[in-house]
């Protein structure tokens, strides 16, 4: 993906992959001019949307296709803005989580890549069929979504509470077909704002998108 941002742009896209925001427009920092901002709104890189509490404002949304360019564009220099402390506090959280997690230290990420030997491909276990086909799971979660939001599209149901009324479903069909609606720009998923907010039912019912647990969902089209 070419990578025509200004430095502000790629902070503020950084801070909200990284930080985990999605913050009110009128309380973005750092601040961006709005044609920087319609500039990412035409990239596809964020979008704005309701409060979820129907009160005034919108939100800050980042959408998937901003992953991909960070996934690309890691590199590309960023503004000097006192923000970049508080990105790079996240990555830095982030990456100590993940160390642990694989029971790695901070020598072998840092290890160059030329040092690791050369590793066959391990053969991987077929993926487990679903009990039911994707299509007819799609269309149940879009039912089960219309009960939960009284037949309104963009609002935000949680995944805990989607699966729960969907509970007939393997989680992991569920999932995959969420997935699959995603890529088609049918859902999205989101995380939920604050981490005071989300419960253990939450944490069980998410839904992992590089390395970022995505707990709720909004039934776009």
């Amino acid at each position: 993906m070419n990578d025509s941002l200004s430095p502000l742009q790629r902070l503020v896209l950084l801070k909200l992959l990284f930080c985990a925001e999605t913050p009110l427009l009128s309380e973005m920092r750092p601040k961006l001019s709005k044609k920087q901002r319609d500039e990412l709104e035409s990239l596809g890189l964020i979008r704005l949307g309701p409060r979820p509490d129907g009160r005034r404002g919108k939100l800050i949304v980042l959408t998937d296709k901003a992953w991909g360019w960070a996934s690309e564009n890691l590199e590309s220099k960023l503004s000097n803005s006192p923000a970049a402390a508080k990105v790079l506090q996240a990555v830095l959280s982030r990456l100590s989580g993940f160390l642990r997690s694989h029971s790695l230290t901070l020598a072998d990420f840092d290890a160059p890549a030329r040092s690791q030997p050369a590793a066959a491909a391990a053969p991987q276990p077929p993926a487990p069929e679903a009990s039911a086909p994707q299509g007819s799971v799609q269309g149940r979660i879009r039912e089960a979504y219309l009960t939960l939001s009284s037949g309104h599209l963009n609002e935000m149901i949680r995944l805990a509470d989607l699966k729960d009324a969907l509970c007939d479903i393997p989680s992991p069909a569920v999932d995959e077909a969420l997935l699959a609606m995603q890529q088609a720009g049918d859902v999205s998923l989101q995380a939920i704002e604050s981490m005071q907010q989300t419960t253990d039912a939450d944490r069980r019912a998410a839904i992992k998108i590089l390395g970022e647990d995505r707990n709720t969902v909004y039934l776009v089209k």
